[in-house]
Parts: C-alpha cells; sequence; structure tokens
C-alpha cells in the first residue's frame, strides 16, 4: 500500500479529467454549461479549516471518500471553482493501491456524475 495520494490523483490524471469535463459540458442540456470549458484542475488537494488551507495526503482521501481541489472552468475557463471529487468504490481501491484513476471517470454517455453551481463556484463529480 502507498502513503502517497500523487501516485494515483496526480497530474496525469488531471490533466485528463479537464479535458473530459470539457467535452461533457459541450453535451450539457443546460445552454450556459454547454458554454463552459475547463482549462485545468490542480493535482494538489486541500480542505479548509476555519481561514487555514491545509493539504490532505493519503489517509484523509480514504477515510473522506473524496478529493477536494481547484479547477478552472466558466464560458472563459479561467473562474476559479471549488471541486469536489466523491471516490466511488472503484476508485477507492485504485486509490488505495496508488492505480491511475483515469478508468473511473465515468463515459460521456450522460452527465449525471457532475453537479456544477455556478453562482457559488462550486463543482462536484462522482468518479466509479
Amino acid at each position: 500500500m502507498t502513503e502517497n495520494v500523487y501516485n494515483s490523483f496526480d497530474e496525469n490524471f488531471c490533466v485528463y479529467l479537464e479535458f473530459h469535463l470539457t467535452a461533457a459540458f459541450e453535451l450539457c442540456e443546460d445552454e450556459i454549461l454547454r458554454s463552459f470549458w475547463c482549462d485545468g484542475v490542480a493535482a494538489k488537494p486541500w480542505y479548509k479549516e476555519e481561514d487555514n488551507l491545509n493539504y490532505v495526503g493519503y489517509d484523509a482521501i480514504q477515510k473522506n471518500r473524496k478529493i477536494v481541489t481547484d479547477a478552472w472552468l466558466g464560458s472563459s475557463g479561467q473562474e476559479r471553482y471549488e471541486m469536489t471529487i466523491f471516490l466511488g468504490e472503484m476508485a477507492l481501491a485504485k486509490h488505495k493501491a496508488g492505480e491511475d484513476l483515469i478508468a473511473c471517470v465515468p463515459d460521456l454517455d450522460n452527465t449525471e456524475w457532475i453537479y456544477i453551481d455556478p453562482d457559488n463556484r462550486v463543482i462536484e463529480i462522482t468518479l466509479l
């Protein structure tokens, strides 16, 4: 078992997610979201405690079954969003083993795995 969160949640996964989200937005029924694109997902998970920003590691992600990070979205692709990535059973197992999470990103046949609140600049996604 690895103690390094970055074996599965790494730059490679974040770049894949960036392009996959942009493709998913194009399929949204909401006209505003269809104009969205993603210009990046930060490969550094964090959590907030009051006004302090703390970076988290492997154990916290396994316990909470989620990764919180930053993403840049919107019609310009430059608006900072708080992104929460919920880990389904397959993603949790792959993360535990230090394996790539790309296979856990849902297909583009629907966008139900994405929740986005443009007013509050929050996006939540659920991996398989």
